[in-house]
C-alpha cells in the first residue's frame, strides 16, 4: 500500500513539475511563430518600394520599418499577436490619431493597415498551403 502511496504522490509531483515547463515551451512556441511573422511582415514593408506616410510626412519603407520596431520595444511585449501588431503598432499614430499611408509608385495611397492586413492573409495562406 505504502508503494502504491509514493507511485501517486511521485507522479503528481512530477506533473507539478512538468505542467508548467509545456506550458512555457507552448507559449515560447508560440512567440517564435509571432517574430518570424512579425519579421516577415516588417521585410515585405521594407522591400515593397513605397513611401510611408506618417503625419502628413513622407518616409522611407526602412524608416517606416524602424519606426514600428521602436513602438513594438516601446510597448515592453505586449504586442504577441499580428493583429494586435497591426492594430496597435502599424495603423495610426498613437500621439495624433492620424492613419500612417502607403503611396506606391503608381500614386495609389491606402491606409497601412489595409496593406498590412491583407500582407498577413497572404502570408497565413502561404503558410497552410506549406503544411
Amino acid at each position: 500500500m505504502n508503494s502504491i502511496r509514493s507511485l501517486k504522490l511521485w507522479i503528481v509531483s512530477a506533473l507539478l513539475v512538468m505542467i508548467p515547463i509545456l506550458g512555457y515551451n507552448s507559449y515560447a512556441q508560440v512567440q517564435s511563430e509571432f517574430d518570424q511573422d512579425l519579421q516577415t511582415l516588417l521585410n515585405n514593408l521594407e522591400n515593397c518600394n513605397c513611401i510611408y506616410i506618417r503625419n502628413g510626412s513622407e518616409y522611407t519603407a526602412l524608416q517606416a520599418r524602424q519606426h514600428m520596431e521602436l513602438k513594438m520595444k516601446s510597448s515592453r511585449g505586449m504586442i504577441s499577436t499580428i493583429p494586435n501588431f497591426i492594430k496597435h503598432i502599424a495603423t495610426k499614430s498613437s500621439m495624433t490619431g492620424i492613419p500612417y499611408l502607403i503611396k506606391f509608385k503608381d500614386g495609389k495611397t491606402i491606409e497601412s493597415s489595409v496593406w498590412l492586413t491583407d500582407q498577413w492573409e497572404i502570408l497565413k495562406k502561404s503558410k497552410l498551403n506549406n503544411q
